[in-house]
């Protein structure tokens, strides 16, 4: 009897410390999941293109314009984000010219807190965790220069087995120079290089989380 209730108790001591269920540090969640596929869903790679009026909430071209070399970064995010009821500035408030520069400001105002938008400043970990979280991530910069817009994008969720990732491990979903749902963030974020060395990039994320 002491031999079996001392199995017993060593048994229930491997139960103890062992956890059920354990995700590593990275693992997407279902609505991240579900969430990488409302990014595939939109299209960006044919839509919102460099050089053409669009319709911003579309993305579809409205002329050519060999002269027009705008992007639509911006717009696409912004286009996104309403489809989900989640708000960023946008038309009507505000017109698609420089909007990046002016979405920047938007989420650090009150108006955007209270649109649920809070900054992460917790470091590349963070920030990749709460997009496989499922949350809407987004990272933005603004132009030095008021004449020339920044860029913004979407953080795309991504397993990672790093302790500790840097910018080379995000990848974003964005409209812009190049357009598409993956592109590391380097390559995306590749026109405003200065300010990312220089640390200028700020990444949000929104509360309400994803949902199909």
């Amino acid at each position: 009897m002491n031999k079996f209730f001392g199995l017993c108790t060593l048994v229930l001591f491997v139960f103890a410390i062992t956890p059920i269920e354990s995700f590593a540090a990275g693992t997407m969640t279902l609505e991240a999941q579900q969430l990488k596929s409302f990014y595939l869903s939109l299209n960006v790679e044919n839509l919102w293109k460099k050089g053409s009026h669009v319709n911003w909430e579309t993305g579809d071209s409205l002329s050519l314009a060999t002269k027009f070399s705008s992007t639509h970064c911006s717009a696409f995010v912004a286009a996104a984000l309403k489809r989900k009821g989640i708000y960023i500035l946008r038309p009507p408030q505000h017109s698609v010219a420089k909007l990046a520069n002016f979405q920047y400001d938007y989420l650090l105002s009150i108006e955007g807190r209270q649109a649920g938008w809070i900054e992460i400043a917790t470091g590349m970990n963070a920030i990749q965790d709460k997009a496989n979280e499922g949350y809407f991530v987004v990272a933005v910069v603004k132009n030095s220069n008021p004449n020339k817009s920044g860029h913004v994008a979407f953080i795309y969720p991504n397993n990672y087995e790093k302790e500790k990732i840097d910018l080379a491990d995000l990848a974003v979903v964005q409209a812009g120079h190049i357009n598409g749902v993956g592109i590391p963030f380097l390559q995306g974020f590749e026109n405003h290089k200065k300010q990312v060395e220089n640390g200028d990039v700020k990444f949000f994320f929104n509360s309400q989380k994803f949902s199909d």
